[in-house]
């Protein structure tokens, strides 16, 4: 089964989440900012789903947010991803 808005066609990608990591630096810049190397150890043992007024969020493929209130489970093949 995936999820789905009630009465649209379009599934949802997930849940809305925020992890924690390290951004890790190389040095700094001249005006003192760090100089970031352009990766990031993610601590995903600190992943946190998104409830906004006591609600998970779902994020479609479009990056629109919905509340779980708004979201059916229903059977899907290949031609509804």
């Amino acid at each position: 089964m995936k999820p789905h808005l009630k009465g649209r066609s379009s599934h949802l990608r997930g849940t809305l989440e925020t992890v924690t990591g390290v951004a890790l630096v190389e040095g700094r810049e001249a005006d003192g900012d760090p100089l970031y190397s352009g990766e990031t150890e993610v601590w995903w043992d600190e992943l946190k789903t998104i409830y906004r007024r006591g609600e998970r969020v779902w994020v479609d493929s479009d990056g629109n947010e919905f509340r779980e209130s708004l979201i059916e489970w229903r059977e899907c093949d290949e031609a509804c991803e």
